[in-house]
């Protein structure tokens, strides 16, 4: 979903920049978050997510949005579960990287293998990059979002809630995510895909 044609009006967007593309698998909706790196800062862009619909429809969706970018260069972060092969014996990774090369990009996959990072350690993280308060610690980038763009993701990531697991240790709550009453891009879907490359990158 997107609200306007192109990149181009965007001022939050260097074309001569690669994106970061964060995808969250799921089995009713694909979730993609494209964000871009610089000054210490990561950029969300905007935010497309597919109903229903193969996982290279949501490739597409950026695809067509940013093809005005010069640098056609993708950092593909992904959730490990996209790893797994699916029903016709290939991966929703593999899928994504080769529709990205099939629309003329370059795709690093900068995601570990079959790693997922703790809850705990991604809390710790978000907590102290997410702070813009007195006696920030710059080692951790800072977060900002085109609220244009990619307010589900803004939305998505300042209402998740939290728990303690059974370690005594703060995680999210994602059981937002089974409420079939719920629009699920108010659901914790785009927060995960966000946490993707801001996690992994710092």
């Amino acid at each position: 979903k997107g609200k306007g044609k192109d990149c181009r009006l965007d001022k939050d967007w260097r074309f001569n920049l690669p994106l970061k593309v964060d995808v969250d698998y799921g089995s009713a909706h694909c979730w993609f978050v494209v964000k871009q790196l610089y000054a210490n800062t990561h950029w969300t862009l905007k935010n497309f997510w597919t109903v229903d619909q193969q996982v290279e429809d949501g490739v597409n969706m950026v695809c067509d949005y940013y093809q005005c970018h010069e640098k056609k260069v993708i950092e593909l972060y992904d959730d490990p579960g996209g790893h797994k092969r699916d029903t016709d014996q290939k991966r929703d990774l593999d899928k994504v990287i080769g529709q990205f090369r099939k629309r003329g990009w370059q795709v690093t996959h900068k995601t570990p293998h079959n790693t997922y990072l703790p809850h705990h350690v991604k809390y710790r993280i978000l907590e102290k990059g997410l702070y813009e308060g007195e006696g920030r610690d710059d080692r951790f980038t800072k977060a900002k979002f085109n609220i244009n763009n990619a307010y589900e993701t803004y939305y998505s990531c300042s209402k998740a809630p939290l728990k303690r697991s059974t370690q005594g240790e703060f995680q999210k709550d994602k059981n937002s995510e089974k409420d079939k009453n719920l629009v699920q891009w108010k659901a914790t879907h785009l927060s995960d895909a966000f946490d993707m490359s801001y996690c992994w990158d710092n």
